[in-house]
């Protein structure tokens, strides 16, 4: 399972929006890929939001922006963006989470 913030341009990789299947299960038993594309427009970072994990300690990131999972683009406010979800067809569903991080 994956779950990626997207710039403008990155998530016109992904396109269309909405919930498809990307991979097909292989004969050999690879599980059946499936992705969500919501687009939306980035709201305002949360502190929870920003912040990697490095040898077990939180280092906070720019308050300010969001950076593409992709690209690293930084997404600021008011940004179009996407929250791109992929999960294989042996997983549940991810939950929509995408909203935390567009403008309400």
């Amino acid at each position: 399972m994956s779950r990626w913030i997207l710039c403008a341009d990155c998530l016109k990789k992904h396109l269309p929006e909405g919930t498809r299947q990307i991979l097909e299960r292989s004969r050999f038993g690879k599980p059946a890929e499936y992705q969500r594309l919501k687009i939306g427009v980035a709201g305002v970072p949360k502190p929870e939001q920003r912040y990697i994990t490095v040898n077990n300690r939180k280092v906070g990131l720019d308050m300010h922006t969001y950076s593409c999972d992709d690209c690293n683009a930084e997404i600021k406010p008011g940004d179009t963006c996407a929250g791109w979800s992929v999960w294989t067809e042996n997983q549940n569903p991810i939950a929509p989470w995408e909203q935390e991080y567009f403008r309400g």
